[in-house]
């Protein structure tokens, strides 16, 4: 097809315009043989028109066939409104109409390009042969026409870029029809209607003409020289340009070229996959695949645990069949209990078990998790139903105490059922044993509820056989049992006989006397010489008098033999083993009181007499004498314990028998308090002789006197009084003393061995637990279940003392006084021994080397301090304010030998200053002396002899080590060094002493 192109501006030369267009025809004018001109038409076309319009003729131009023509529209802007064909003649005259045409239109996908194509197609008449065929252009907006035309001429050749067929051939040389358009042959470039052979690589180039170099990717170089050259992005193998970067399995040397492929490199001069990378297609994977990633074509290993290629999921790595994919792994699908059963959906694998709401695998509806297993959530009897909890399914049954589940509370067992445990009377009690509810009923030889032996049945109760005073014995026939009742035919209950009268509960004899029941109307009858009283329902004597013999007499009867006192037939009768016990001061007896016919009481108390008060009972006091044990026990017998007193025996509330009176009598008087004096009063000089007493209240009750200078024993004796004399600075300190009645005294020479002593004499209940021992000095040595302990030779002579304890809490302490065989305390040592062992003569000469070691240190130091000049003595008068009356201490445990607390005052030997002598006191509740001046005195000094040896003839090592006793039982003592100047004596606990000025 002839290109028609009309260049704006220019005209066909010979031919005048045509109403805008222009015009072009078949050039040498030879039909069939001539070659036809094509036209373009350029410029703008309204708003951004067309730029250019080529009309092209149709490949083959014969009369009487179909010929397409194609007219192009190139521009910018919005595509024209309307391509429009038509014929005229060459004065312009409209030859066709435009049913002549068939149009298509291409190019439209793009509206906005401004460029279509426009295809007319009509069949040839000879009347259109030398005719001129317009395509006339409409602008889309200024409605501005550009019109183009070709002269219709019979052809069978074309130019370049016309249309070709095999009856019309490419007229330039080295051209070829390619899909019906003349093009030039392969190694040649288009210029103008010819075909020059394009240049090689390296070759000059018309500038700007990249279409002259043949490589395919090559251009004509931008600057000089002008030659042939690989584009941006290609690099030349020899006569050809090839890309820069390599595909896999492409050439990466001569040239060298980037492997493009991510995850490749150029090895063996081709790209290839880097190691750990396979090639898939025209890309690098991973050698290894991951859950769903492709496993086949290439062969990939799936390295996720528990993953297989699997084929049926187009060879994508998947979980084995057991496991599930959970995030980038694959864990096992079947869970067991408390495990995750979603995200992913798993499978409780554990019997009855579900995938709760929680997520988590549970026990399903009706069973509960029993460690691994899912187990039913109910159970009958004999099941267990704890560990897990489990409900016991059967009526009445509940899960017991054992785990299992039993039977409620009513219930019992039959099969596997639960059925009411109390039945009636005349009901089965029998498969399964059941109970039979009446009270007094059993199951009888039957198999039903009967009322048991003793009793018979009363409408639906069973009562008893024997009716007491006031019960029915009629109906039925009962037998009156209370003594000197029987059957009142006229009420039908038993009553009383005659001579004896109700006091509600039993009958009781119109003639009571002492110590029986009695009813206050009827009174008492006397048979001794008063009348006794009907006080409390029983026959009492009056104040001063005492039962015996069933009368009231006026003296207690001071005997120790048993008496009984008989009750009535339902009354007891009460015994005592004696009429009047006796008992040491601190020591225990037992008063013994039980009924006569040995049934079984409700109540039972000792009480004091005549006021009827009960007796209070106490560990350390009164112990027993009540329902559990009649018999009262004495325990640590105090002098106010002496008294009458009175067991009480009961069967119920109104049926009690009070036995005769009991007297008890308490042997020895309790030391109230103590005090220490000292003689002469006043201020003590040296060389002066002091007396220090120890006196008690009441006088003349203590059988032994300990005196303690600050914390060490200086004498102890059954004498009052201690001495000093020649008084030194020696004896500067503090001086108290205990009274004491139930010390006990061993001798024992340790050169025979250790000694056992005993902490006896104490009577508890509850029973004792323990027993501690200590020395005088107040330190623990022992405590223990054993109430014996050893000393040794080390621990020597001294006073110890021992406490009892049980639950209820602790005992006074019982003194044990250790000596030496032959030895008086205070007074010095003796011995019945005529003969001297070694050990005793080497102890005397020792002490022999020793005194006269004394007597030389006293001469040097007398000659060294002045301590031998002549003193005068003054003797100021002292006032000493007696202590108050400090009671002993209640003890929890009692004991039958002890040494009660007694508190002492204590005297104090202190320096004055150098104004004059202080006389002051101390007191535990005091915080600070008071003290008083006196006039100056001259340095004398009180002496103390502390106490003599203690044996001449016995080895020194057994000396007595005295030591303080108890804390508890001492005042603190403070001790002050000694001096040369005057002394004082000050008094203890609670005594104040003020000397005259």
């Amino acid at each position: 097809m002839e290109e028609m192109v009309l260049q704006e501006g220019e005209e066909e030369e010979g031919e005048p315009p045509l109403r805008g267009g222009k015009e072009c025809d078949g050039g040498d004018g030879v039909t069939g043989g001539g070659r036809e001109r094509g036209w373009e038409e350029e410029g703008e076309m309204g708003r951004g028109g067309a730029t250019s319009v080529v009309l092209l003729n149709a490949v083959s131009v014969q009369t009487g066939s179909v010929s397409s023509f194609n007219c192009t529209v190139t521009g910018s802007g919005p595509d024209p409104a309307s391509v429009v064909w038509s014929i005229r003649d060459t004065s312009g005259n409209l030859l066709s109409s435009a049913s002549l045409f068939t149009t298509q239109l291409f190019g439209t996908a793009d509206s906005t390009d401004g460029s279509v194509i426009s295809q007319g197609t009509f069949t040839v008449t000879q009347s259109h042969l030398g005719q001129r065929l317009f395509c006339t252009v409409t602008d889309q907006g200024s409605s501005s026409t550009t019109s183009i035309y070709t002269v219709i001429t019979a052809t069978n050749q074309a130019n370049l870029g016309q249309t070709c067929s095999a009856a019309i051939s490419c007229s330039p040389a080295n051209s070829r029809c390619s899909n019906n358009i003349c093009v030039c042959s392969t190694g040649y470039t288009v210029n103008g209607n010819t075909c020059n052979q394009k240049k090689q690589l390296g070759s000059s180039c018309p500038v700007g003409n990249s279409q002259a170099c043949a490589p395919s990717d090559s251009q004509c170089s931008s600057f000089q020289p002008y030659v042939c050259e690989c584009q941006n992005g290609y690099v030349q193998s020899g006569s050809t340009c090839v890309l820069s970067q390599a595909g896999l399995g492409e050439s990466c040397t001569n040239p060298s070229r980037t492997c493009s492929v991510s995850d490749s490199t150029c090895t063996f001069g081709t790209c290839q996959c880097s190691n750990g990378f396979v090639s898939s297609g025209s890309t690098c994977i991973t050698s290894t695949a991951g859950l769903g990633d492709s496993c086949s074509n290439p062969s990939r290993s799936c390295t996720v645990l528990n993953t297989v290629c699997d084929p049926f999921s187009g060879y994508t790595c998947q979980c084995t069949g057991n496991y599930v994919q959970f995030g980038n792994q694959c864990i096992a699908n079947y869970v067991g209990l408390n495990q995750a059963c979603t995200n992913p959906s798993r499978t409780c694998s554990v019997t009855n078990s579900i995938c709760g709401s929680s997520g988590l695998c549970v026990c399903g509806s009706g069973y509960v998790q029993s460690g691994s297993s899912c187990i039913t959530s109910t159970v009958g009897l004999n099941e267990e139903c704890e560990n897990p909890n489990r409900t016991c399914s059967v009526t009445n049954s509940e899960c017991g105490s054992s785990g299992f589940c039993v039977c409620g509370s009513g219930y019992v067992q039959s099969g596997p059922s639960c059925v009411i445990s109390n039945v009636n009377l005349g009901d089965s009690c029998v498969n399964p044993t059941l109970t039979c509810s009446v009270p007094n009923s059993s199951c009888g030889v039957s198999g039903t509820c009967t009322c048991s032996q003793g009793y018979t049945q009363s409408g639906s109760t069973c009562v008893s056989n024997s009716a007491g005073l006031g019960e029915s014995c009629t109906s039925p026939t009962r037998t009156c049992v209370d003594a000197n009742t029987e059957c009142n035919a006229t009420n039908g209950t038993c009553d009383c006989e005659s001579g004896y009268v109700s006091n509600s509960v039993t009958c009781i004899s119109e003639s009571a006397v002492a110590g029986q029941a009695c009813v206050s109307s009827v009174g008492c009858v006397a048979t001794g010489s008063v009348n006794p009283s009907c006080v409390n329902n029983v026959c009492e004597c009056p104040n001063n008098f005492f039962i015996f013999n069933a009368g009231c007499n006026a003296s207690p009867a001071n005997t120790q033999n048993p008496f009984t006192v008989n009750g009535a037939s339902n009354f007891p009768s009460t015994y005592v083993g004696a009429t009047c016990y006796e008992v040491n001061l601190h020591e225990s007896t037992q008063m013994v009181c039980e009924d006569a016919k040995g049934q079984p009481l409700s109540a039972a108390g000792w009480y004091h007499m005549p006021s009827f008060t009960a007796v209070s009972i106490s560990t350390g006091g009164f112990i027993n004498g009540d329902i559990s044990n009649t018999d009262l026990t004495v325990s640590n017998a105090l002098s106010n314990y002496t008294g009458d007193y009175m067991c009480r025996l009961c069967y119920s509330s109104s049926r009690c028998t009070n036995s005769t009176t009991v007297q008890l009598r308490v042997l020895g008087t309790e030391i109230q308090s103590s005090t220490l004096s000292v003689s002469p009063s006043g201020t003590i000089t040296k060389g002066s002789t002091v007396t220090l007493t120890c006196s008690t209240s009441p006088t003349g009750v203590a059988s032994t006197y300990i005196f303690y200078k600050d914390s060490t024993v200086i004498q102890s004796t059954t004498q009052s009084t201690f001495q000093i004399q020649n008084v030194q600075t020696t004896h500067i300190g503090s001086y108290r003393c205990n009274a004491s009645n139930t010390t006990q005294t061993v001798t024992h020479n340790f050169d025979d061995g250790d000694l056992v002593i005993t902490c006896s004499g104490f009577s508890a209940n509850p029973a004792i637990s323990a027993y501690t021992f200590y020395n005088e000095a107040g330190s623990q040595l022992a405590s223990s279940a054993s109430a014996s302990y050893t000393v040794n030779s080390t621990q020597g002579y001294q006073i110890y003392y021992c406490r009892a304890t049980n639950s209820l809490g602790t005992s006074n302490e019982q003194y044990i006084d250790v000596q030496e065989p032959g030895t008086e305390p205070g007074v010095g040592a003796s011995t019945e021994n005529t003969g001297l062992g070694t050990g005793t003569i080497a102890a005397i000469v020792l002490g022999i080397i020793f005194l006269l070691l004394l007597i030389i240190i006293i001469i040097v130091c007398c000659c060294s301090y002045g301590w031998c000049r002549k003193k005068e003595k003054v003797e100021p008068e002292i006032h000493i304010v007696s202590q108050p009356p400090v009671k002993p201490y209640i003890p929890s445990v009692s004991t039958e030998e002890y040494e009660p607390y007694v508190a002492s005052p204590r005297y104090y030997l202190k320096p004055a200053t150098s104004t004059g002598p202080i006389i002051s006191m101390f007191d535990d509740s005091y915080e600070q002396p008071r003290a008083h001046q006196l006039p100056a005195l001259d340095t004398q000094y009180l002496y103390s002899d502390d106490h003599k040896p203690r044996h001449k003839k016995k080895r020194r090592k057994h000396r007595r080590s005295h030591r303080e006793p108890s804390p508890r039982r001492d005042v603190y003592a403070e001790v002050t060094p000694p001096s040369d100047e005057d002394l004082v004596v000050v008094p203890g606990k609670q005594n104040y002493m003020e000397a005259d000025a």
